[in-house]
């Protein structure tokens, strides 16, 4: 999903109304027949962002799965550097 808008004019003619939405990037790349969702309003879809934020960083269960999880990815990453490290250290002591 990609941000863009669309800008209106008041039935005043002098002032624009812009409605902010995300549409799907297929959609530009492709045809807009490549997309189930196409676009959806911007000031909805965050909305519903916020409140689901809130309502997890409420949960402390889910806070402390989370941070486990990344931690434990972040843990498998740094497992080759330190196998490096050790055959480094090993090679140094040569």
């Amino acid at each position: 999903m990609t941000p863009t808008y669309t800008k209106n004019w008041q039935r005043d003619g002098k002032s624009p109304r812009f409605t902010y939405y995300y549409r799907c990037a297929k959609t530009y790349k492709r045809d807009w027949s490549s997309c189930s969702i196409k676009s959806v309003n911007a000031d909805k879809i965050e909305s519903f962002i916020i409140r689901k934020l809130k309502e997890v960083s409420q949960d402390e269960q889910a806070i402390k799965t989370l941070v486990k999880k990344i931690n434990q990815e972040e843990e498998e990453k740094l497992s080759p550097l330190k196998q490096q490290e050790i055959k480094l250290k090993k090679r140094l002591k040569m």
